[in-house]
């Protein structure tokens, strides 16, 4: 995964990779994988967050890079609730871009997250931290509104879940 993010972003933006291992490991629901055989040909990532990280995504002070699993809302083990998502990572490799690989991804989260809605859960936004022009276009294309510049240089989106669930299901 690491060696997929540094095709496109900066280090300043990349989570170490034991980070990343520890989202998986702890709150495997924070990741979706792409593979061709044994080829892993994208990811992405989209997970409930606390109301802490969220604020701070809201106002541009997080850098996700910082983020921890604990971060993360263990969908499995807490009561459900009304939580907000973070669209944290999406990347996919060069040669498969435009063959619908993101619009898979997030039709199986939209699923997975609607399922969970029939358990309790509320999933009420989904917010972005842009670090790429192809960033902001896919936020733009997916109907996510510009929030704010972060302080570390990237741009903040915002959305509706039940919005972004649309948009996957029309586009």
């Amino acid at each position: 995964m690491e060696h997929l993010e540094r095709q496109y972003y900066d280090e300043q933006y990349i989570t170490p990779a034991a980070e990343s291992y520890a989202w998986y490991s702890n709150r495997p629901h924070s990741f979706t994988v792409l593979a061709e055989q044994t080829e892993m040909i994208g990811f992405m990532c989209l997970f409930p967050v606390t109301s802490h990280v969220y604020n701070e995504l809201s106002e541009g002070t997080f850098n996700d890079k910082f983020m921890t699993y604990e971060d993360i809302i263990d969908v499995s083990s807490q009561q459900p609730s009304k939580v907000n998502l973070f669209l944290s990572c999406i990347v996919v490799d060069g040669h498969y871009r435009g063959r619908g690989a993101v619009q898979h991804m997030l039709q199986h989260y939209c699923a997975y997250y609607e399922s969970l809605e029939k358990l309790g859960w509320k999933f009420e936004e989904v917010i972005t931290d842009n670090v790429t022009e192809a960033g902001q276009r896919f936020s733009q294309k997916y109907g996510f509104q510009k929030l704010t510049v972060t302080k570390h240089d990237s741009f903040i989106y915002t959305t509706i879940f039940e919005n972004l669930c649309l948009e996957v299901n029309c586009i």
